[in-house]
């Protein structure tokens, strides 16, 4: 069973303008949310939960694949006690639970560094360039270095 940050309780939520407002307001997405509705899930026959990327994220990114520290929760989505219960709770019911690792991008690619933590400058990252559609039979080289986008 795959945890998003749930928009559909409220029609505005769709809007990513709303999203993280709407997380807050309705628990869906929340850990605590989650861990209210474990009976629900597992007598749905699910007895493993993904849940998207929890790491702190850019202000204006609800969905976790801005990451600004990951060394820290976000808090839209609960606190690191509040992950550990559900966690505790979910495995006393048999039901797994994974979380959402992307490790192969961070951020907007246009940020300022010294937001992202650790990665806060741009040693860390290649240079820009785009893949371009010849580059994945001809150029490896594009292929491991540059973006699939700007």
């Amino acid at each position: 069973f795959f945890f998003f940050s749930s928009r559909r309780r409220h029609t505005r939520c769709r809007e990513v303008s709303w999203a993280r407002r709407c997380v807050q307001e309705t628990g869906n997405g929340t850990f605590n949310g989650i861990a209210e509705h474990l009976d629900y899930i597992l007598e749905m026959g699910f007895d493993a939960i993904w849940i998207s990327p929890i790491v702190d994220n850019l202000e204006d990114s609800y969905h976790g694949y801005h990451p600004r520290d990951f060394n820290r929760i976000n808090a839209h989505f609960g606190t690191a006690d509040e992950l550990n219960k559900l966690i505790d709770k979910a495995h006393s019911k048999g039901i797994a639970i994974m979380v959402d690792v992307v490790a192969n991008h961070v951020a907007p690619v246009d940020v300022d560094y010294k937001e992202i933590v650790p990665f806060n400058s741009s040693e860390y990252y290649h240079d820009y360039c785009i893949i371009n559609e010849p580059d994945w039979k001809t150029n490896q080289w594009r292929v491991e270095n540059c973006r699939l986008m700007g």
